[in-house]
């Protein structure tokens, strides 16, 4: 199966995909640009249960627009699914995960 890209934007818990899945890596957009923006993926269907990776705080005050991404030499497996979540004073993320 082919690696894809399936973006999104989330101001709290976005599901990406249902069912088993390998993830390869996100990359994230700090929109809103506050100091306090966190951004956690699970192996799941709700922001519960095994985290896969955490990222944050992803800007500096008035930032907007501040990049992160991260790609794995390796997919990790995902069980159940993946859902972003973020937490933050103003949260607004824009991203894409890689996965397949």
């Amino acid at each position: 199966m082919a690696i894809g890209a399936k973006a999104f934007t989330t101001s709290g818990t976005t599901v990406i995909h249902t069912g088993p899945v390998n993830f390869y890596g996100i990359t994230l957009r700090n929109a809103a640009g506050t100091t306090d923006n966190v951004v956690t993926v699970f192996d799941n269907t709700a922001a519960s249960g095994t985290v896969l990776a955490s990222f944050g705080p992803l800007a500096t005050a008035g930032a907007a627009n501040s990049f992160a991404q991260v790609i794995f030499p390796a997919a990790i497996r995902a069980a159940i699914g993946i859902t972003v979540a973020i937490t933050g004073t103003t949260p607004n993320i824009v991203g894409s995960v890689l996965a397949d």
